[in-house]
């Protein structure tokens, strides 16, 4: 086997290992699908909560929302190559052991017997831990959930294909039926998924809207800091356009996100 060859094997190997790791769904089926706790199917990652679904966007309710912003430190697209710390895979271990015990077993298992993979599979896994860390509890089993149909309906797509190149009418139809009853169930925990979404957001613009009227009722005080701020010898120097004064530094009212 040339170079070019075995580099290319092992990227694919690298690409299936999600896969290989995957527990049974909990789907009652005689053959259940394989698929990882947060599957590689294509559609990828989608939104947030402070960003709620809508119709044909990322993030919306065929591609329910999950917490987090890709890129960021720690976060899915993290670049920064650092690897899982000691007590960072202590708490990964232990989420899934108490969520997903399968998750759990199957990492014990490659980290005893393939250390290299299992550090680089770690690394993956807590990127996406981090993006349902805060979620109830429920909430994260949905989403676990919802990833692993993900997954598994891109993998009994395949099979449905397989089966048509051979003419195996019988195989199609029984995978079309299983393909059928996955993609409900994907739709129903993606409804939990964005309903979760639509409180976190509906949470979060009654605060801004709360701190809004509070900001209103400061309107004095917020005039008399800038008339003082303005009247010094010193001024400060000018604030960058759209920035607000906040309300004065004495402590008597809480400063606002408006002010920031």
């Amino acid at each position: 086997m040339t170079r070019n060859a075995k580099i290319t094997l092992a990227a694919m190997c690298m690409a299936l290992l999600p896969l290989a790791l995957l527990a049974p769904l909990q789907s009652g089926a005689e053959d259940p699908v394989q698929a990882g706790p947060f599957g590689d199917a294509p559609g990828g990652r989608v939104g947030s909560p402070d960003k709620p679904a809508l119709p044909d966007k990322p993030g919306l309710p065929d591609k329910p929302a999950l917490p987090g912003k890709p890129g960021a430190p720690g976060g899915r697209g993290d670049k920064s190559g650092q690897g899982v710390t000691e007590e960072q895979e202590r708490e990964l271990l232990e989420f899934y052991k108490s969520v997903k015990s399968e998750y759990y077993d199957s990492l014990v298992r490659l980290r005893d017997n393939n250390p290299h993979v299992y550090k680089q599979m770690l690394k993956r896994f807590w990127n996406r831990y981090q993006e349902i860390k805060t979620m109830p509890r429920d909430i994260q089993v949905v989403a676990i959930f919802e990833q692993e149909l993900k997954a598994g309906i891109w993998k009994t797509g395949n099979l449905i294909r397989e089966a048509k190149t051979r003419d195996d009418a019988q195989a199609v139809q029984q995978l079309t039926d299983k393909l059928r009853d996955l993609i409900s169930q994907q739709f129903d925990a993606e409804m939990k998924m964005t309903e979760y979404g639509l409180t976190q957001f509906e949470e979060r613009l009654k605060k801004l809207r709360e701190e809004l009227k509070q900001r209103a009722g400061q309107k004095d005080q917020i005039i008399e800091q800038r008339l003082h701020e303005n009247l010094q010898d010193n001024p400060a120097t000018m604030p960058a356009p759209g920035k607000h004064d906040g309300p004065p530094r004495g402590g008597e009212v809480s400063p606002s996100r408006f002010d920031k």
